[in-house]
C-alpha cells in the first residue's frame, strides 16, 4: 500500500529495532497511533495479508489445565483415571509431554483456536514498512484486530517478536 513520504518518516521514528543488541522499541502506542494515522482498516485483506500462526512456547512449557485435559480426553480411551492423576500431581508423563507438544502446536495452530498474524506493507519510492497485526475471532463472533508492530522488514519482525519464543512458520 503506498504511503506519503510525510508517513514513511513519522513510521521510521516509531520502529521497533535492535542496535548492538539493545532493543530500541518504539512505544507501542506510538506505533499504533501511525498505523491509524494511515486510515487503513486492521481487517482489510487488500492491505494486510495472512501470514500464519504464531504458538508460543509458554502453551507447551506452562500449559493451561483445561488444554491438558483436552489432550488427555483426546488421546485415551478411559481418562478419567489420567485426569484424576493429573489434578492431583499436576505432572504428564515424559511421553506424554513430548505427543502433548505436538498436540498443542497443531491445537494452536488452527485459525479457529489461535491468533491470526497479518502483515501489511506500506511503501513510499523504495522504502516500506511492514505492519504486523493479530486477529482473533470469528464471523460469527465478530473479530479483533490489533497492531504488534511496526518494522523495516517482515524478517525484522519475525526476529524481533517471534525468534526463540515458540513457533511461527
Amino acid at each position: 500500500m503506498k504511503i506519503t513520504k510525510e508517513q514513511l518518516e513519522l513510521g521510521k521514528s516509531v520502529l521497533s529495532e535492535t542496535y548492538d543488541g539493545w532493543i530500541n522499541r518504539g512505544g507501542i502506542l506510538d506505533q499504533v497511533e501511525w498505523v491509524n494515522c494511515l486510515e487503513v482498516d486492521l481487517l482489510d485483506d487488500g492491505a494486510f495479508d495472512y501470514s500464519g500462526v504464531y504458538v508460543s512456547r509458554d502453551t507447551w512449557e506452562n500449559p493451561d489445565d483445561s488444554d491438558v485435559q483436552d489432550f488427555l480426553e483426546c488421546h485415551l480411551d478411559d481418562p478419567e483415571f489420567r485426569l484424576l492423576k493429573f489434578g492431583f500431581d499436576g505432572k504428564l508423563s515424559e511421553k506424554e509431554t513430548e505427543i502433548f507438544k505436538t498436540w498443542i502446536v497443531n491445537h494452536y495452530s488452527d485459525p479457529e483456536n489461535s491468533e491470526g498474524i497479518y502483515t501489511g506493507t506500506f511503501t513510499y519510492n523504495d522504502e516500506s514498512l511492514v505492519v504486523f497485526t493479530s486477529r482473533r475471532g470469528s464471523s460469527w463472533e465478530g473479530v479483533s484486530a490489533e497492531v504488534l508492530g511496526v518494522f523495516r522488514s517482515f524478517d525484522d519482525g519475525v526476529k524481533y517478536m517471534f525468534e526463540g519464543n515458540g513457533i511461527f512458520p
